[in-house]
């Protein structure tokens, strides 16, 4: 038996981090057969007080075949998860897999952040099937 005693495994470390520059960080969800939905905020240092700064002054708009969408800010939720969002749409997501979606977010200063993306088509499973190796843990 080994006994380990007075042994210094700590070390105190001064890290010089650069300084920290706020971000606009923008969560945007575009769910088929839902609203559009999205959390604006900024970034936040890693050694800041918790929580998420709102920005206020924020507008969102998406562009889809054409059609401009205009998010309001207001509390927003969404039943088939716990997630709360600061704006969003009653407009439905459509089921268009091969045409983008422009997002333009602009905060209350002037920032604008923009986004291209398109929704991934569902992958269909038919059928899943267990194989278990002559050597699996695991009996059939």
């Amino acid at each position: 038996m080994t006994i380990f005693s007075n042994c210094d495994l700590e070390k105190e470390l001064d890290l010089a981090l650069p300084n920290y520059e706020k971000q606009l960080a923008i969560e945007c969800y575009l769910k088929v057969g839902q609203p559009f939905l999205a959390i604006i905020y900024k970034s936040v240092d890693l050694f800041a007080e918790q929580g998420l700064p709102i920005i206020d002054g924020a507008s969102m708009k998406i562009t889809h075949q054409g059609e401009v969408y205009t998010l309001s800010k207001g509390i927003y939720s969404n039943p088939t998860n716990t997630k709360v969002y600061n704006i969003g749409t009653s407009f439905i997501c459509s089921e268009s897999y091969e045409e983008d979606f422009l997002i333009l977010v602009r905060d209350g200063n002037g920032w604008i952040e923009s986004a291209t993306t398109q929704i991934l088509k569902p992958i269909l499973i038919d059928t899943l099937e267990t194989v278990l190796t002559p050597d699996s843990p695991y009996k059939a």
